[in-house]
């Protein structure tokens, strides 16, 4: 069966992109970034449980602490792409999340990664545009 990975924010649409891409065929491997000052939507606890209920397995980044907070911190201070309303530099903060999730599957040798992102809805980092410089920053390309 092949692999693909979910980046799983616990929100509904990650996971409809969950059971999407279970009732496809694939092995799901979830992956939840657990940030310091929260996510918006859901904690890892809520992603936990929600993996538990699916069967499916999760892998956890926890950039509280350690260098995953220290590059984290970085991202927010040296913002190359802007920031929303408030001080979030929502496309280098996506663009640090899929450079860690591309690091992680090139190591699980998946080569499938997955966010229910919806194409317009936030409007700086889920613009078409901005999804292909996240994209090809990130290396997903």
């Amino acid at each position: 069966m092949e692999k693909c990975i979910v980046m799983l924010s616990g929100g509904l649409d990650s996971r409809l992109a969950v059971k999407i891409m279970q009732e496809k065929g694939y092995d799901v491997l979830a992956v939840h970034f657990n940030l310091p000052f929260g996510t918006g939507c859901c904690d890892r606890n809520c992603s936990f449980n929600f993996t538990q209920m699916e069967g499916v397995k999760l892998k956890i980044f926890d950039c509280s602490r350690g260098k995953l907070l220290k590059d984290y911190l970085n991202c927010i201070r040296e913002a190359k792409f802007g920031t929303g309303a408030g001080v979030n530099p929502c496309i280098d903060c996506r663009i640090f999340m899929f450079k860690e999730v591309k690091k992680f599957a090139d190591k699980e040798k998946i080569n499938l990664v997955v966010t229910g992102e919806v194409l317009g809805q936030r409007p700086m980092s889920q613009m078409k545009s901005s999804m292909e410089l996240i994209e090809r920053k990130s290396g997903l390309t």
